[in-house]
């Protein structure tokens, strides 16, 4: 915007978004991947650098003027953007987001498509709905499930505000009858058992798991709100009511849900993905451990979740002996207590699998083909007829 200040202002002032630097050894930005994500990805670099939400949370508070210029619609089209947490940390730059809760897929016609299709006169909201229709019309109609959501931003603090009341309800619960607790959050995470939905995100394996299903740690949060109130209607009353207004909330951010079901085309073995019921939002939720080769281990993620501190004390990184720690919790478990990660934290506790006490974090990415097996294949040879071979011959191929 006109009134954002210039770049020497920016890089001089101490002040406002600069501030939210922290000395402290802030969460990794680089994490060394295996040669095959880094050949496909980063050609040129043997050290990918991951943007976390934290940083793209700051990118865009120095952008907007501390969002007292917010951006109309934020595009996130990127694997697993649509969860709450990172849906929170923008938030307050952009008045609409529009975001994939499980894989993304890009095609270059997409972004032509979408600006084709805005107009001037257009209102965020509506920009939003119309970016996601866009994109969703390149996708190829089978073999790519996805879903695509428009969120307006506005409406994303009363889900943390119910979802909050959730968290109390559930330690309470805790507090109370501990065992029957633990089983109930269990079994509305668990689909067999629930209506929850799972989005995926379990890699560590001899083959990945590209199934919707445990220990996926990425749960449909209307879904998942939806079996919570199931669960805990006879346990804990409030916690069954306050799971309800959550849904609604998430029903109220969401302006436009599009779906495509079917076989993801890179398992040599699919399963078909359905998301027909899914809100499209989704929450961090490790309540069930990978087991990987007998051991079991939680998502890397869960203590920088969980622990908003100290990671872990007299690590050794490049040679120096340093604590890791953790500055910048994401703003969703923020706030005073109780939040999601005081639920997290004592749902391991009463289960035994608590990262703290045996149970490992393992670092696991998906290795998925670079490109798509070929359905259609062309040869062409020298005619036989010395006119014809004259002739020249044009071919467009695209490949689905």
């Amino acid at each position: 915007p006109d009134t954002s200040p210039d770049i020497a202002s920016i890089t001089t002032d101490t002040n406002a978004a600069l501030n939210r630097i922290s000395e402290a050894i802030p969460m990794p930005s680089r994490v060394g991947m295996n040669p095959n994500f880094t050949d496909h990805h980063v050609p040129d670099s043997d050290q990918p650098s991951l943007l976390t939400a934290y940083d793209l949370a700051l990118a865009l508070d120095i952008a907007t003027d501390g969002g007292a210029n917010k951006i109309a619609v934020l595009d996130m089209l990127h694997c697993f953007a649509a969860s709450i947490e990172q849906l929170t940390e923008v938030a307050p730059y952009a008045v609409t987001a529009v975001a994939a809760p499980n894989y993304a897929f890009f095609d270059p016609p997409m972004l032509g498509a979408a600006l084709a299709d805005l107009e001037l006169s257009m209102s965020p909201v509506e920009m939003a709905n119309s970016i996601a229709t866009s994109y969703s019309a390149v996708i190829p109609p089978y073999k790519h499930p996805n879903v695509l959501v428009a969120v307006d931003n506005s409406k994303l603090p009363a889900i943390k505000q119910k979802w909050d009341e959730v968290a109390a309800g559930l330690l309470a619960s805790f507090a109370n009858n501990p065992g029957e607790t633990a089983v109930a959050l269990l079994n509305a995470y668990t689909p067999s058992a629930s209506t929850a939905s799972l989005y995926d995100t379990t890699f560590c394996s001899e083959h990945s798991d590209y199934q919707l299903a445990p220990p996926d740690a990425l749960a449909d949060m209307g879904g998942f709100a939806l079996a919570l109130s199931q669960q805990f209607m006879s346990l804990a009353p409030d916690v069954a009511q306050a799971a309800l207004d959550t849904q609604q909330a998430i029903n109220n951010a969401v302006t436009l849900k599009i779906n495509q079901n079917g076989l993801p085309w890179w398992d040599p073995q699919p399963d078909s993905w359905n998301f027909n019921g899914v809100s499209g939002i989704a929450i961090f939720a490790p309540l069930q451990p990978m087991a990987v080769n007998g051991e079991l281990y939680h998502p890397w993620q869960s203590l920088w979740y969980t622990d908003t501190l100290v990671i872990a004390e007299d690590v050794l990184i490049g040679g120096t002996q340093v604590d890791v720690l953790n500055p910048h919790p994401y703003q969703f478990i923020g706030g005073s207590e109780p939040t999601w990660a005081s639920v997290i934290d004592a749902y391991w506790t009463q289960r035994g699998i608590h990262p703290r006490q045996g149970t490992a974090t393992a670092l696991c990415l998906p290795e998925m083909k670079e490109v798509e097996d070929e359905d259609l294949a062309l040869v062409v040879t020298d005619s036989v007829d010395p006119v014809q071979a004259g002739w020249p011959l044009s071919y467009q191929l695209r490949v689905l």
